[in-house]
C-alpha cells in the first residue's frame, strides 16, 4: 500500500484555507545528473554513489567507499523557480528498498554553475522513513528553514548514513496556496543545461535571429557560447576599443508566433561587473527580417545592473506598451554604449498573465512535440527501428530519449553495413548481431539502462571504423565516378545515388552554432548517405590566396566525421563571396552596387581558389563532386546586365569576334532582323576591337517580350553564356584534377529567369547541358522536371543541389524515377521556409517524413530501360530561355506510347551531334529554329524527325527572305517557295504566355476586390510559371499569400461582338480575375481539386476596349508550397477553334495562334505529302497542318502538346508509328 508521508508545519494558515500547490518540475525520465546541478553527487570517504537515469526512473545508488571514516552520501537537486512567487517547499516521489533514515537539508547554491561546490544549507531534518512507494512533502518550516529565508532556496540535498539505493520517480514544487487565477506564470523558453537527452539540441539556437547582433560607434556585438563555473552560457559581447563609446546591440526575437502570446519574458543572467543597459521590447520581428523588421514599442528603460547572478524582467505592460499592442510583442533588446561589456545568459522564460494562458501554452506546444516524436517514430520505424507499439501511451518526456536511442542504433547500422564490405566483416557482422539485440530490446519496451547499452556499442563502432579506416589508405576509400555506366561508385564498387541534405552546420565558423559529430549520425539514422558541404567562401578566403586555417578545418573534420557514415560530399562553394573578388578583376574593378554573387567576372581568381581547395581536399575520399562553378551564379543580372563588368563586356565582343570574324557578317545577321532591324543592327561607332559592341538589354526594346520575340542579339548572348559556362566550368575541374585526377564537377546552373534584373532576363536553364570536360549537368531546383531528364539522358550521376522537401513527394519521386539524386534542402531548424527540422530541438519536420520512409527507394532504385523506339526531344534554346520552351505534355504522351525518351538541349546538339545517334525519332519546335540544329538533323542525323510550330523566324527572329523560311527554301525541305503568312486575328485567339507584371501583396484573410496599387515596384514573372517557391532564395522564404499578376491586352477592334473567353491551365491555388478593374471570375477551394483544374472565364463585352489596351489582372492566392498560373493554354479567345482534317478521313478541333504558320499546299516543296489539312472558319481555303516529306514530318501548331487535343494525339500516333515499323 502506498504510504503517504506529510509533514506540515510552519505555515501561519487555518486548516480551513487550501492545501499547498504542487507544480512539477522533473519526471523520472528527466531525473538526470546534468539537470540537478554541478556535482549533485558526493561523499565523504566512507560511501560512494552516483545517479542511473532511466527511461521513467532515475536510481541514487549508495556504495561502500575505500575509507573507513565520514560515511555518509548525499544527493542534491538544484531547481529554477519557474513562478513569479516563491516556492514554499517540494514534493518527491520514491520507491525504497527497506526502512531509512534521511537527511534532508534546504539550501543555497549561490555562485553559478558550481552547484553543491559552493552551497550554504538554510535548514535541516532527519526523518525516518518505511520501505515501499511513497510521497515526500515538506514545507521549508518542516525542515527548520528561516522565514526570511524562504525566498533563498534553489536547492535540496538528501543524505544518507548506510548503502543504498534509492529510486526517484518525480520532483516538483510546493507553493503556499493555489495560485491565483490572474497571477503571472514563468514558462521556461531556453534552459543552457538543454542538450543532455537530445544530443542535437540547438538550445542557443534560440537567441539567433536576423540582424540580432549590431553596433556603431566603433563597438560592435558578439554572441560566443562560454561556460560559467561549469554550466554552458551564451555569451554577449561588447566589443571595440578599449574606451569606445558607441552602441551595441543584441537582440531576441520569438520567429515563430507564440500561442497565446506571453505578458513579458525574464533573462537570467550573469554580469561580471556592474552593467550599464537600455532595455527596449519590440514588435514586428520575423523569420525572414529580424530586426530589419521589427520597431520599437513602448517606452526604453535605461538600467544599471550589479555584478553576479540575477534576473531581467520585461514586462509589457511595465514598459508602457499600449493595450493594443502588447499581443503583437515578440523581441526585446539589450543595448550597451561601452566596449568589454558582457553579460552571460543562462535562461529565457516566458511570463504569462495568468496560469490559464500558461496552460493553453503548454498544452499547445505539447501537442506540438507530440506530432514532431509521432514523425520520428514513424522514421524511425522505416529505418528498422519498430519502436512505436512499445512507446504508445508514454509522455513526451518519456518517449524524447527513446528517440535518439533509436536514432543512434540506426546510425550504427548504417556505419557498419557501410564498412563490412571493406574491412573485417566478421566484426562487422558480430558488431551488427548485438545491434539487432538491442533494436528487439527496445521493441519489447526494454528501455531501462538501453541507452547505457547503446552507448557502449557505439564505443565499439567506432573503434571498429577507427580501425578500417587506419587499415584502408585513402585510394580504397574513394568514391568514383564510372564513366562507362554513367554513375558514381561507392569504394566497393556498388551504385552511388547522392541522398545529402544541405548541410547548414557548416555555414558558421567555430563557435556558438557549430556542426556536431552527433548530426552527421542523426542524418545516417534517417537513411541519408551524404551531404552537400556549404563552403562560405568570404569565410574561406578572405583575403585572397591564403584560406582561414580553423574554418578550413572545420570543412576537413566534417567530411572526415561524414565518411564515418559511408557518405559521399558534394562540395558547393557558395556566397557570399570575399569582398576582393567582388571589388573585379585588377584592371575591371567593379563599380557600383552589383550583383555580389557573380562567379564570371573574374575566371583566373575562382580557378585558383578551385585548385587550392581542390589541393587541400585531395586527401579526402569521400567528396563525390565540385559543385561549379559556383552555388546559383549570375552572368549577367544586374540593371545593366554584361555592361556591369567590364571585363564581362570585353569577352563579349571577343566572342563576337571569333564567332563572325568580320563585322559585315554581324551586320548581315544582326541588320536582318524582321522587326526593328534599324534599332538591332551594328550601330555607328560598335567596334568590337574596343569593346563597344553593347550587349543585350540596350536595344530601345519596349519590354521583354519584345526583345524575346524580336531581337537577335538575345540568342547571341545566349550562346555567350554558354560559351562561358562550358570555359569556365573545364577550366576549374581541370584545375582540380591536378591533385586529384579523377575529380568532377556538377554543374550549377547559371541564375536568370525571375532573379535576373537586367532590361531582359534570361533563363539560363535551356543552356543547362552546355558543360565543360569531366563536368556532368546537375539541376537546381528542377526535380523531376525537364533539366531533371535533360541530366538524366546524359548521366545517371547527376543530383540535384538543392530544393526544398515541404510538399515535394511526388517531385521526389519523378527525379528517383529518372535514376537520379538530390540534396534536400536544408538540415536546419532556423532560416525560413523549406527546412527540413521542426524546432530548434531538431525534430523532423511532419511535411517531410516522407524522406525516412523512401531512403531505401531513393538510394537504391534502378530504372528499368524501356524497350520501345528512342525519341529524342531536343528543346528549342531561345524558346526556353525567354517565354517557355512549349513541351506541354510531349514527353509524357512519347512514354504512354511506349517510347525510350532523351531530352536534349539545342546548343548541345550542335556541339555534340553524335549525343543522337541510336534515336529513330527526333523532335524539336521550329519556332525560332537554329538553322544548324536543322543541318544536324538533315546532314548527321539518321533518323526520322517531326517538326512542329512556326516556319516565319528563325533563332536571330530574321526576315522571312534571311532566315528559316529562305533556308528551307534553299535546301528544298518543306517549302518551295515563300512568304509564310501568320494566322493573325483570324485565329480568334490571342496568346497570354510570357512576362506578366508581379507583386506579392503577402498573407491576406479577405478576398480581393479590386486590383491592387504600388505597380511601381513590380518584378517579372514567366506565365506559366511558379512563384511560391522563390528558386536562388528558397533558402529564406516561401511566398505564402497573394501575388497579383499583371499584363496589358490588346483586343482587334474585329472581335467586337464575338464571344470573348479567358481560358488558364491551371491556377495553384486560388485566383481572383480583374478585367479593367471590375471581377469577372473566381475559383475558390469549394471547386474539386482545384489546384490542378482549368479555368474558363467569359469577359464582358461591357468594358472591353476594342482595338485598344485592356488591363487584365489575375490574383493568386498561395495556400502553401508553390504557387503561380502554372499550367497552358493562358489566352484569350475570340471565335470557335479551326477544325484539323486528316487526309485519312474524320475532323477534330485544333486550336492555333495568332502567330501560327499557314502554309498552303501550293509552297510545299517536292516530294511533300499532305497529311491533314487545316479550315479557319469563316476564312476562305485551307492550309497544311501536317505534312510528310521523306523522312521529315511538319506539324503546324505552335502551341504546347496536351494530351486532350486530338490533333496532338493523331500527330504523335502518326510519327511514333512510322518508326515502330
Amino acid at each position: 500500500m502506498k504510504q503517504l508521508l506529510v509533514i506540515l508545519a510552519c505555515i501561519a494558515v487555518s486548516a480551513a484555507e487550501a492545501a499547498p500547490e504542487y507544480l512539477p518540475l522533473l519526471s523520472g525520465a528527466q531525473i538526470r545528473a546534468e539537470k540537478l546541478g554541478n556535482r549533485c553527487t558526493f561523499s565523504g570517504a566512507g560511501l560512494e554513489s552516483k545517479l542511473i537515469p532511466g527511461a521513467n526512473s532515475a536510481v541514487w545508488n549508495t556504495v561502500a567507499g575505500k575509507g573507513e571514516k565520514e560515511r555518509w552520501s548525499a544527493l542534491g537537486i538544484e531547481f529554477q523557480n519557474p513562478r513569479t512567487t516563491a516556492p514554499a517547499g517540494f514534493r518527491l516521489e520514491v520507491t525504497l528498498p527497506r526502512p531509512v533514515r534521511l537527511n534532508i537539508e534546504p539550501r543555497i547554491n549561490k555562485t553559478p554553475g558550481k552547484g553543491f561546490w559552493a552551497t550554504e544549507w538554510l535548514g535541516r531534518r532527519s526523518v525516518e522513513l518505511s520501505a515501499g512507494k511513497q510521497t515526500l512533502e515538506f514545507t521549508w518550516g518542516d525542515l527548520n528553514v528561516k522565514s526570511a529565508d524562504w525566498n533563498r532556496v534553489n536547492a535540496v540535498t538528501f543524505s544518507v548514513a548506510e548503502p543504498y539505493r534509492m529510486e526517484l520517480h518525480s520532483f516538483g514544487l510546493l507553493y503556499p496556496e493555489p495560485l491565483a487565477a490572474d497571477a503571472p506564470v514563468v514558462v521556461n523558453w531556453l534552459d543552457a543545461a538543454e542538450g543532455a537527452v537530445n544530443p542535437v539540441a540547438r538550445p542557443f539556437d534560440k537567441l539567433t535571429g536576423v540582424f540580432s547582433l549590431r553596433g556603431g560607434g566603433g563597438l560592435t556585438s558578439r554572441l560566443e557560447e562560454t561556460v560559467v563555473d561549469g554550466v554552458k552560457a551564451a555569451l554577449w559581447q561588447v566589443q571595440g576599443e578599449p574606451g569606445a563609446k558607441g552602441w551595441a546591440v543584441y537582440g531576441f526575437g520569438f520567429i515563430d508566433p507564440i500561442d497565446p502570446p506571453p505578458s513579458g519574458l525574464r533573462f537570467e543572467v550573469v554580469l561580471p561587473e556592474e552593467t550599464a543597459l537600455t532595455l527596449n521590447v519590440c514588435k514586428g520581428f520575423s523569420r525572414e527580417k529580424g530586426f530589419y523588421a521589427a520597431k520599437k514599442s513602448g517606452q526604453s528603460r535605461k538600467v544599471v545592473l550589479p555584478a553576479g547572478r540575477q534576473f531581467i524582467d520585461f514586462d509589457w505592460a511595465a514598459f508602457g506598451v499600449p493595450e493594443q499592442d502588447r499581443e503583437l510583442i515578440n523581441s526585446v533588446e539589450f543595448v550597451a554604449g561601452e566596449a568589454g561589456k558582457e553579460m552571460a545568459i543562462l535562461k529565457v522564460d516566458m511570463i504569462f498573465a495568468d496560469a490559464g494562458k500558461a496552460a493553453a501554452y503548454r498544452l499547445t506546444r505539447d501537442r506540438k512535440l507530440n506530432l514532431v516524436q509521432q514523425t520520428m517514430l514513424e522514421a524511425l520505424e522505416a529505418r528498422g527501428v519498430p519502436w512505436r507499439a512499445a512507446l504508445n501511451g508514454k509522455t513526451p518526456q518519456e518517449i524524447e530519449p527513446c528517440l535518439w536511442t533509436g536514432i543512434m542504433l540506426a546510425a550504427q547500422r548504417e556505419q557498419l553495413n557501410y564498412f563490412k564490405t571493406l574491412s573485417d566483416p566478421e566484426t562487422a557482422g558480430r558488431l551488427l548481431a548485438e545491434n539487432a539485440v538491442l533494436i528487439e530490446t527496445g521493441k519489447q519496451g526494454g528501455f531501462n539502462g538501453l541507452r547505457q547499452k547503446s552507448e557502449e556499442l557505439q564505443k565499439s563502432a567506432d573503434a571498429y571504423v577507427d580501425a578500417a579506416l587506419a587499415s584502408l589508405p585513402p585510394e580504397k576509400r574513394r568514391f568514383v565516378y564510372d564513366p562507362v555506366t554513367e554513375q558514381f561508385r561507392y569504394p566497393d564498387g556498388r551504385e552511388f545515388r547522392m541522398f545529402g541534405p544541405h548541410f547548414f552546420r557548416a555555414l558558421y565558423s567555430p563557435g556558438l552554432n557549430q556542426w556536431r559529430p552527433w548530426d552527421m549520425r542523426y542524418l545516417a539514422g534517417l537513411g541519408f548517405n551524404g551531404i552537400r558541404l556549404h563552403v562560405i567562401w568570404l569565410k574561406l578566403e578572405p583575403e585572397q590566396g591564403k584560406f582561414d586555417p580553423a574554418f578550413l578545418g572545420m570543412l576537413k573534420d566534417i567530411v572526415r566525421e561524414a565518411e564515418r557514415y559511408g557518405f559521399g560530399v558534394s562540395v558547393d562553394l557558395h556566397w557570399p563571396y570575399p569582398d576582393w573578388f567582388n571589388r573585379g578583376k585588377p584592371g575591371y574593378e567593379l563599380n557600383g552596387k552589383l550583383a555580389k554573387a557573380n562567379s564570371y567576372h573574374w575566371p583566373e581568381a575562382l580557378e585558383d581558389s578551385w585548385r587550392r581547395l581542390g589541393a587541400e581536399f585531395a586527401e579526402l575520399p569521400n567528396i563525390v563532386a565540385f559543385e561549379v562553378p559556383t552555388n546559383e551564379t549570375p552572368i549577367g543580372s544586374d540593371r545593366d546586365g554584361l555592361a556591369a563588368s567590364r571585363y564581362l563586356l570585353r569577352r563579349w565582343n571577343e566572342f563576337l569576334k571569333s564567332e563572325y570574324g568580320t563585322r559585315e557578317n554581324l551586320q548581315a545577321i544582326w541588320g536582318a532582323a524582321a522587326d526593328g532591324a534599324d534599332r538591332y543592327g551594328l550601330a555607328p561607332g560598335e567596334n568590337w576591337d574596343d569593346c563597344t559592341i553593347r550587349p543585350l538589354g540596350f536595344q530601345d526594346d519596349a519590354s521583354p517580350d519584345q526583345a524575346y520575340e524580336s531581337n537577335p542579339r538575345f540568342y547571341d548572348h545566349l550562346r555567350f553564356a554558354a560559351m562561358m559556362q562550358k570555359e569556365q566550368s573545364g577550366r576549374i575541374v581541370a584545375a582540380l584534377r591536378e591533385t586529384r585526377p579523377d575529380a568532377y564537377g556538377m554543374f550549377q546552373r547559371t541564375i536568370g529567369d525571375m532573379w535576373d534584373r537586367s532590361p531582359v532576363p534570361v533563363d539560363y536553364r535551356a543552356i543547362l547541358t552546355s558543360v565543360g570536360e569531366h563536368v556532368l549537368p546537375g539541376t537546381h531546383y528542377n526535380m523531376g522536371g525537364v533539366q531533371a531528364r535533360k541530366a538524366a539522358t546524359l548521366t545517371r550521376g547527376s543530383y540535384d543541389s538543392e530544393q526544398q522537401m515541404e510538399g515535394s513527394r511526388n517531385a521526389v519521386e519523378r527525379h528517383v524515377a529518372l535514376g537520379l539524386g538530390f540534396c534536400p534542402f536544408a538540415f536546419h531548424f532556423r532560416g525560413g521556409g523549406g527546412m527540413l527540422l521542426a524546432d530548434d530541438d531538431w525534430h523532423l519536420k511532419p511535411e517531410v517524413g516522407y524522406l525516412p520512409k523512401l531512403a531505401s527507394h531513393i538510394r537504391t532504385f534502378r530504372p528499368v530501360p524501356k524497350t520501345g523506339p528512342a525519341v529524342a526531344v531536343i528543346v528549342n534554346a531561345r524558346l526556353e530561355a525567354s517565354t517557355g520552351a512549349k513541351l506541354g505534355d510531349l514527353i509524357a504522351q512519347l512514354e504512354e506510347r511506349g517510347c525510350r525518351v532523351g531530352v536534349f538541349e539545342t546548343l548541345r546538339i550542335i556541339d555534340e551531334p553524335a549525343l543522337l545517334d541510336g534515336y529513330a525519332l527526333a523532335v524539336t519546335a521550329t519556332d525560332y529554329a537554329d538553322l544548324r540544329l536543322l543541318d544536324v538533323l538533315r546532314n548527321r542525323f539518321k533518323g526520322k524527325v517531326l517538326l512542329n510550330g512556326r516556319l516565319d523566324l528563325d533563332s536571330y527572329a530574321r526576315r522571312q527572305d534571311a532566315g528559316l523560311p529562305a533556308y528551307l527554301v534553299k535546301n528544298g525541305l518543306l517549302l518551295k517557295s515563300g512568304p509564310v503568312r501568320r494566322a493573325a486575328e483570324h485565329s480568334g485567339r490571342i496568346d497570354l504566355a510570357g512576362s506578366w507584371e508581379f507583386i506579392f501583396l503577402g498573407p491576406q484573410e479577405k478576398a480581393p476586390v479590386a486590383p491592387p496599387a504600388g505597380w511601381k515596384k513590380s518584378e517579372t514573372v514567366k506565365v506559366p510559371g511558379m512563384w511560391g517557391e522563390t528558386g536562388m532564395t528558397g533558402s529564406l522564404q516561401y511566398r505564402i499569400g497573394d501575388g497579383a499578376c499583371r499584363r496589358s491586352v490588346v483586343i482587334p477592334a474585329g472581335w467586337k461582338g464575338r464571344p470573348l473567353k479567358l481560358k488558364l491551365g491551371a491556377v495553384d491555388d486560388l485566383d481572383w480575375v480583374f478585367w479593367n478593374g471590375k471581377l469577372i471570375g473566381h475559383t475558390g477551394e469549394k471547386t474539386p481539386n482545384y489546384w490542378m483544374v482549368s479555368r474558363e472565364y467569359a469577359i464582358p463585352e461591357d468594358g472591353t476596349n476594342f482595338g485598344g489596351a485592356n488591363e487584365l489582372v489575375i490574383i493568386v492566392r498561395n495556400l502553401r508550397d508553390d504557387g503561380g498560373i502554372w499550367k497552358a493554354p493562358i489566352e484569350i479567345t475570340g471565335s470557335a477553334s479551326g477544325r484539323f482534317l486528316p487526309a485519312a478521313g474524320g475532323s477534330m478541333a485544333a486550336p492555333c495562334g495568332g502567330a501560327t504558320s499557314l502554309v498552303v499546299p501550293e509552297q510545299l516543296a517536292d516530294g511533300c505529302e499532305v497529311l491533314a489539312r487545316f479550315r479557319i472558319p469563316g476564312s476562305a481555303g485551307e492550309s497544311a497542318a501536317f505534312v510528310r516529306q521523306g523522312r521529315f514530318y511538319w506539324y503546324f501548331s505552335d502551341q504546347e502538346f496536351h494530351a486532350e487535343n486530338p490533333a496532338d494525339r493523331y500527330v504523335l500516333d502518326q510519327a511514333v508509328g512510322s518508326v515502330r515499323k
